[in-house]
C-alpha cells in the first residue's frame, strides 16, 4: 500500500500480522500454531523493492492483508513535545501532534515534556512523563483504506496529565469500534470518543466485545531509569517521519499478534471487517408484512420498500452497499496506589504487614484471554433464488447461478448473469437499488450522498409505495437534505438507541417501466 510516494511491501503468507517483507540476511521465522491460529515473525523491511510471486499475489488478492504498521497520532495540549527512544543516542524530538509508524507486537516508551506549568503544584518539580505504549494489532487494507490516513489516537488530555502528576496511573485500550456495535455519538478524528470504566478488566473486556483492540496506553509518574529506557528500545521498529525506509528490527515482536482469530474449523475463520460498514440490504430478523399490513424486521442499517400489487401488500430490500469508515473509542481507567508493598529477605522472621498493597500488573506478554466457543452461525451464500411472490433484487459477493418465479403450476426460470439482473421484465416486479457517493474511504465528520433508486420492472402497476432506511449508527441524516423526483411525504423518526429512521411514503401508482429516485446526505459519525 502507499506511503505518500513510497511503496509499503507487504509479504509472504505465515508471517506475524504487521510483519510481512522480504527474509534479510539476519531475518529468522518464529511460528506458533495454537488452536488453528497461525501467529508468525519475519524480519521484514517496511519500503523495501516488492519481488512477488504467483501465490502469494493470489493469496493477497482473495484476502486483505492486515497493514505492516499501525499508525498513530499524539493528541496532546498546546505545547508539549514528545521524544522518542528517549535517553537513548537515537533520541528525536517531535511537536505535540507528530505521527509514528509502529509495529505491531511491541511495547514502546515516549517521553512528553514541556508540560502546561499550572499542571505542576509545588512542591512537585516533575516536568515530564513517560508513556508506554503497547500495540496489540493493525488496520486491514480493504475498500481502499491506508493505514496512514487513519492513525490511531493517542489521546492525553490536561486532566491526564494533572492525575498522572499527583500520582495516579491513567490505563486507556484503544479499539477499532465494529459498526455493528457502534454507540450513535458524533466524533471527529480530533475528539474521538472516549468512556470511562471502573477497573482495568471491565475496560478491556468491552474493548474486546466492541471491537478490535489494538492499543494499550499506560500513563504514570514513574521516571524509568537510563538503563530502562536503553533495555525497552528495539531499533527499526518506530517509522519517523523523516523516514522513507524502515529496516527490519533486530528481534522478533515481544508477545505474539493474532493473524487469525481462534475459529471453528467447520465454520471456517470470521474475517476481520470492522475497517467497514455495511448500509442496506436485510440483516437480522427478515422483512416481512404482518397480520395488520404493518412492516416488521426492519434492523438497523436495513433498507425496506413496501407496495401493494394486486390488492396484496410486499416488502422487498436493496443491495447492501459498504462503506468503509474507521473510527476508533477509548475505554479509560483511573486508579491510585493506596499503599507500598515491602520485600523483606527470606531469612527474616518478622512479617510486617500495611493496609494495603499496590497493585501490580501483569506483563503484556503474558496477558492472553481464551474464551472456550459459544455457538457457531453459518451464512451460505444463494446460488438458486426462488420466488412465490416476486421480489426484489439478489445481490451477494458470489455470482447469482439462476433466478426463478412460480406462477401458479408452471415454474419460469431465467439463466442471467449478474451484469443483467438488473431490470428483468416480469421476473422481479420491484429493484431496488442502493447508491453511497462518493467513493473510497470515509473520515468521522465527513458527508456522504445516498441515492436509492426503484424501478417497476413488472407487468402490473404499484401503488401505495414506501421506503425506509433504517440509518447505521455511525451515519446521521443532513436537515433538510432530501430530495425525490415524485411526490412523496417525508418523515424522519428518532430512535431510542440515537439512530434515525427515514421514511418516504410515494403519492399515486408506479406503472410498469416508471422508476423513481430518492436522494440525500448523511454525515458519518
Amino acid at each position: 500500500m502507499p506511503y505518500g510516494d513510497r511503496e509499503v511491501v507487504a509479504r509472504g503468507t505465515t508471517m506475524l500480522r504487521g510483519m510481512p517483507g522480504r527474509r534479510t540476511a539476519h531475518g529468522a521465522l518464529w511460528v506458533l500454531l495454537v488452536g488453528g491460529v497461525g501467529v508468525g515473525w519475519q524480519g521484514s523491511v517496511v519500503g523495501a523493492d516488492p519481488v512477488g510471486s504467483a501465490v502469494t499475489a493470489t493469496r493477497r488478492a482473495s484476502l486483505p492483508e492486515p497493514a505492516p504498521l499501525t499508525y498513530v497520532r499524539f493528541l496532546l495540549p498546546e505545547g508539549v513535545r514528545v521524544t522518542v527512544y528517549p535517553g537513548t543516542s537515537a533520541a528525536q524530538l517531535y511537536p505535540g501532534t507528530v505521527r509514528l509508524g509502529l509495529r505491531p507486537g511491541y511495547r514502546y516508551r515516549f517521553e512528553l515534556s514541556n508540560l502546561p506549568a499550572d499542571l505542576i503544584v509545588p512542591p512537585e518539580t516533575q516536568t515530564v512523563l513517560y508513556p508506554e505504549v503497547t500495540v496489540h494489532g493493525s488496520l486491514v487494507s480493504r475498500g481502499g483504506i491506508r493505514a496512514e490516513d487513519f492513525p490511531v489516537p493517542l489521546k492525553f488530555s490536561r486532566e491526564d496529565l494533572r492525575q498522572a502528576l499527583n500520582g495516579a496511573v491513567i490505563v486507556k485500550y484503544v479499539y477499532l469500534e465494529d459498526p455493528s456495535r457502534a454507540i450513535a455519538t458524533a466524533t471527529t478524528p480530533e475528539s474521538p470518543l472516549e468512556l470511562q470504566d471502573a477497573d482495568e478488566p471491565t475496560a478491556r473486556q468491552q474493548a474486546m466485545q466492541q471491537g478490535r483492540l489494538l492499543v494499550t496506553i499506560r500513563l504514570g509518574n514513574r521516571i524509568p531509569t537510563a538503563a530502562e529506557l536503553r533495555q525497552g528500545t528495539i531499533d527499526h521498529t518506530v517509522l519517523l517521519p523523516q523516514m522513507s525506509r524502515l529496516p527490519a528490527p533486530p528481534c522478533p515482536p515481544l508477545f505474539p499478534v493474532w493473524v487469525i482469530p481462534p475459529f471453528d474449523p467447520l465454520a471456517g475463520p470470521k474475517p476481520l471487517q470492522e475497517e467497514c460498514l455495511i448500509n442496506g440490504g436485510d440483516r437480522g430478523a427478515p422483512l416481512g408484512i404482518g397480520p395488520r399490513q404493518q412492516l416488521g424486521g426492519l434492523d438497523v442499517g436495513d433498507v425496506a420498500v413496501e407496495y401493494t400489487r394486486r390488492q396484496q401488500r410486499y416488502v422487498t430490500t436493496s443491495n447492501p452497499v459498504p462503506l468503509c469508515a474507521p473510527r476508533f473509542v477509548i475505554r479509560r481507567v483511573e486508579w491510585r496506589p493506596q499503599a507500598l508493598a515491602a520485600v523483606h529477605h527470606a531469612a527474616l522472621a518478622e512479617e510486617r504487614n500495611f493496609p494495603l498493597a499496590l497493585k501490580q500488573r501483569e506483563q503484556p506478554r503474558l496477558d492472553f484471554h481464551y474464551e472456550r466457543l459459544q455457538a457457531v452461525q453459518g451464512q451460505l451464500k444463494p446460488s438458486l433464488y426462488l420466488s412465490s411472490a416476486a421480489s426484489a433484487i439478489v445481490s451477494t459477493s458470489q455470482r447469482l447461478q439462476a433466478v426463478a418465479q412460480v406462477s401458479g403450476l408452471k415454474v419460469n426460470a431465467v439463466l442471467v448473469a449478474p451484469e443483467q439482473l438488473t431490470a428483468y421484465p416480469t421476473l422481479a416486479p420491484l429493484t431496488v437499488s442502493k447508491q453511497i457517493d462518493p467513493p473510497g474511504p470515509k473520515q468521522p465528520g465527513d458527508v456522504v450522498t445516498i441515492t436509492i433508486r426503484f424501478v417497476n420492472s413488472g407487468d402490473q402497476p404499484l401503488s401505495q409505495l414506501a421506503i425506509s432506511d433504517h440509518l447505521s449508527p455511525r451515519l446521521e441524516y443532513v436537515p433538510g437534505s432530501s430530495q425525490t423526483n415524485r411526490a412523496a411525504n417525508f418523515f424522519l423518526m428518532e430512535q431510542e438507541d440515537g439512530t434515525q429512521l427515514l421514511r418516504w411514503e410515494l403519492v399515486g401508482d408506479l406503472f410498469p417501466g416508471q422508476s423513481g429516485v430518492i436522494r440525500f446526505q448523511a454525515r458519518i459519525r
